[in-house]
Order: structure tokens, then sequence, then C-alpha cells
């Protein structure tokens, strides 16, 4: 982050979408209260250092992850649309 103060560059950091429908159908809330625990920790760091963050986290729906047997942030095209128009909408605030 020093480094890209210095040089005036903008860093972007995009928290990937983790199918927590399933995380919770599977383990239940804790692991998903974990994991939404640990968002807001990577948002409250690294905003606090002038990174722009990206939450992803929940934003993809279940049915739309491509690996149904396990947890994964492996998504079909709906999913990477949703992805994609939140990182261009996010970032796009804080770089013009």
């Amino acid at each position: 982050m020093k480094e890209a103060k210095k040089k005036n560059i903008n860093v972007v950091f995009n928290l990937l979408a983790e199918n927590t429908q399933y995380a919770d159908s599977l383990v239940g809330p804790v692991l998903v209260n974990l994991m939404r625990e640990n968002r807001d920790l990577l948002i409250k760091r690294y905003t606090a250092q002038g990174a722009i963050v990206v939450d992803n986290l929940e934003l993809v729906n279940g049915h739309d992850y491509i690996d149904q047997n396990w947890t994964t942030e492996h998504y079909n095209q709906t999913g990477r649309w949703i992805i994609a128009r939140n990182v261009v909408t996010t970032a796009d605030k804080w770089l013009k």
C-alpha cells in the first residue's frame, strides 16, 4: 500500500463470492458467520489503508455455482456477470 500511495496508484481488492448458501446447508451458520467476519475484517483493514475493496462475498446465488458438490467460488456466466458489474460499479466510483 505504501508503494502504491507513493506512485499514486489505486489498489483494488476483489473479494470473491463464495457459495455461502451451500456452506450454510453443509456446516451451518457458524461457517458462514466466520466468512462474513473475515470479510468485514478485510474491508476494515484495507479501506483504512486507502484501498478500494469490492465486496462480492454473497452476491452470487447458490444455483449459479458450477461445482455443486462442495463450497467453491467457481460460478457460471450469470455469476461472472454479477461479479464483473459489481467490480466496475464499485471501482468506477473511486477511479473517476
